[in-house]
């Protein structure tokens, strides 16, 4: 079968950060996110470039919710006007670092688009959402056997930690060798290991589900929750859509649990299923004590409803102090301990792969990032809000058909107008 041939609009990485950093004259070390995310028809690479010693205090705390590319300065009309007042965080100072439309996100296409733009010769920490980063490892889906991309622990272990089974939801990752953390030589070895049963997948669980070389170029030492920060707002979607219809849901049934987000004025939208998005979620977490409503509990009463409400609000404090773009809350391990407690008080709610990272992971990673401060300039949502904020470009230029002699001249012209107004 033959392959299809997709254009590629890239820059060296080492040459774009060069011109960036003399563009927007900083000085000393830098904080440098790589971000990796498909939308709106295209995967995008992109990168936020910040000093060091950059301060949040002026702006408003970071919304891991918030839809940075919706404003007014998305206009390609506007972005000159705006350009030297935006904060360095915001969308509108992403640099795009590789841009391909219509691809499958596949281990040969992604290792593909690393060697394009030589990303591994600048440093970085690295976000993507979970799937992307097992692509990333080497490693299988989030259905294999060894499923977590941060550590050993396995699917087996996520599964039957279910208070149906009267064992407890959250049970940390204290199975033998389950709590030691994938390294990027660790990844090597298992692949290794992959390589000698003649990369026969019916053999991947011996190589703890490792089937690829990592695509990060790494010391051996360094652990991938180092290098590959949690993705705060996939973990806030998975643990409310989660305990909302996994639990709630199954206990009261569909119509009384959407009254709460209806009284709200949430909606619930149709993405993989159901699922509420990033501001829904953030809200439902600040507005818990609304779920103490007699027209909601009414058929079950209000002991059933309660271990809901203190898993919401347990997670709000989580939520609080640690997905900020501040110092990380003094109190975060304590917010931590009781979320696992509330959890194991809410009957048939399994552990998923995004809780057990909430819970196991978060403070090991967080005490990974720079200045003790939490998980808000690492978040993701800047780079699945380029999507939107690249459309109002690619707009000017669009080619419908990828086959037509002017599709890859346009596409280029509009990711180059795209990228001088970012500057």
């Amino acid at each position: 079968m033959s392959k299809e041939v997709r254009p590629v609009v890239f820059a060296n990485a080492e040459e774009l950060l060069e011109a960036v950093i003399q563009n927007r004259k900083l000085e000393g070390n830098f904080l440098i996110k790589v971000i990796a995310d498909g939308g709106q028809g295209f995967f995008k690479i992109s990168l936020t470039i910040l000093p060091e010693n950059y301060s949040f205090d002026n702006y408003d705390d970071y919304d891991p919710t918030s839809r940075e590319g919706s404003s007014s300065a998305d206009d390609p009309n506007e972005c000159g006007k705006l350009a030297k007042t935006r904060k360095l965080t915001s969308v509108n100072k992403l640099i795009m670092l590789c841009l391909v439309p219509q691809i499958k996100e596949s281990y040969e296409n992604i290792k593909r688009l690393f060697e394009l733009t030589k990303i591994n010769d600048i440093p970085f920490k690295f976000v993507a959402d979970f799937k992307l980063l097992l692509i990333i490892n080497g490693q299988q889906t989030a259905t294999a056997t060894y499923p977590c991309p941060y550590c050993y622990i396995s699917l087996g272990s996520l599964r039957g930690s279910s208070t149906s089974q009267n064992a407890p939801v959250t049970d940390p990752c204290d199975i033998e060798g389950d709590s030691k953390l994938r390294t990027f030589g660790s990844l090597k070895a298992d692949y290794e290991k992959y390589c000698l049963v003649g990369r026969k997948k019916k053999f991947s669980k011996d190589s703890y589900s490792t089937v690829n070389p990592p695509l990060i170029s790494e010391e051996d030492r360094i652990s991938v929750l180092q290098k590959c920060i949690i993705p705060e707002l996939h973990i806030l979607q998975g643990f409310v859509n989660h305990v909302f219809w996994q639990g709630l849901v199954k206990l009261i049934g569909e119509e009384k649990a959407l009254l709460w987000p209806k009284k709200l004025n949430l909606i619930s939208k149709n993405y993989h299923g159901h699922a509420f998005e990033g501001n829904a979620c953030r809200k439902l977490l600040t507005e818990a004590d609304k779920l103490n409503d007699p027209e909601i509990y009414k058929d079950v009463g209000i002991f059933k409803i309660m271990p809901y409400i203190a898993a919401f609000k347990a997670m709000n404090k989580v939520v609080i102090s640690s997905f900020t773009s501040g110092k990380v809350g003094p109190l975060i391990s304590d917010h931590v301990k009781e979320l696992r407690k509330c959890l194991d008080s809410i009957e048939n709610v399994s552990c998923t792969l995004k809780i057990h990272v909430l819970l196991d992971h978060l403070e090991e990673c967080l005490s990974f990032i720079e200045n003790e401060t939490g998980l808000g300039f690492w978040s993701e949502q800047s780079g699945e809000a380029i999507h939107h904020n690249f459309l109002k470009f690619w707009g000017r230029y669009k080619v419908t058909d990828i086959l037509h002699p002017t599709y890859s001249t346009n596409l280029l012209k509009a990711v180059v107008e795209f990228s001088s107004l970012h500057l």
